[in-house]
C-alpha cells in the first residue's frame, strides 16, 4: 500500500467511532488515592501502610511489608519441603475462607516436587491471596481494591493495607501461618 492510499484510509476513520469512556468507568484516573483509616495520610510515607500489592502482576509496590514479604514465602518452602522429604501428605485447614488456599497450594508443591531439586514449587497467585488474607485476619484494615491504570494490558488490580502497627500485624500474620502449617509429626490445626 502506497501512503498516498493510506491517507486516504486515515482520512475516511470516523471520529464518532471513537470509543468514550464510561462515567462509571472503574479505570477513572480522578480516584482518590487511598487514605490512611488511622491518620488520613495519603502518601507512601504514612507509618501505617502495611502493604501495596499489586494482585495482577503479583508484587509488592509499597508499605512496611515491601522488603520483608519474602518471610512469607520462606516460611512455606521449609515446611513445604520438610513435609514432602517425610513422605507424608498433610491434610491443612485454612482461615474462614471459603477456598482452602494452603491445601491447594500444597497440592500444587507436590505435584511439581522432585527430590533432586533444592527448591518447593509455590504458586505466586495462591500465595498473594494467602498473604492478604492472613494480614487481613492478623489485624490489618483493608483500603477498598482498586484499579490502576497502566499501558494496554498493564493496569493493575491494587490492594491496599493498613495497620496502627505494621510489624505487629506482619509478625502476627506469620504466626498464624506456621500454627497453621504444623510440621512432620505434629498435625496442623
Amino acid at each position: 500500500m502506497n501512503s498516498e492510499n493510506l491517507d486516504d484510509e486515515i482520512d475516511d476513520i470516523d471520529e464518532s467511532d471513537e470509543i468514550e469512556p464510561d462515567d462509571d468507568s472503574e479505570w477513572d484516573d480522578d480516584e482518590e488515592d487511598p487514605k490512611c483509616p488511622h491518620c488520613g495520610a495519603q502518601e507512601e510515607s504514612c507509618p501505617h501502610l502495611l502493604a501495596v500489592i499489586d494482585r495482577t502482576f503479583r508484587s509488592y509496590q509499597g508499605g512496611y511489608i515491601y522488603k520483608r514479604s519474602a518471610v512469607f514465602y520462606n516460611t512455606i518452602e521449609s515446611v513445604f519441603q520438610t513435609w514432602l522429604n517425610s513422605n507424608e501428605k498433610p491434610k491443612f485447614v485454612w482461615l474462614d475462607y471459603e477456598d482452602n488456599e494452603l491445601q491447594e497450594l500444597w497440592n500444587e508443591a507436590a505435584a511439581n516436587w522432585a527430590t533432586d531439586r533444592e527448591y518447593v514449587f509455590i504458586s505466586g497467585s495462591i500465595l498473594m491471596r494467602m498473604v492478604i488474607q492472613l494480614l487481613d485476619v492478623a489485624g490489618a484494615a483493608e483500603y477498598e481494591s482498586y484499579f490502576e491504570s497502566g499501558f494496554p494490558g498493564g493496569s493493575s488490580a491494587m490492594t491496599t493495607l493498613y495497620a496502627e502497627d505494621p510489624e505487629k500485624v506482619l509478625k502476627k500474620a506469620v504466626s498464624i501461618l506456621e500454627e497453621l502449617l504444623g510440621s512432620p509429626g505434629i498435625p496442623s490445626t
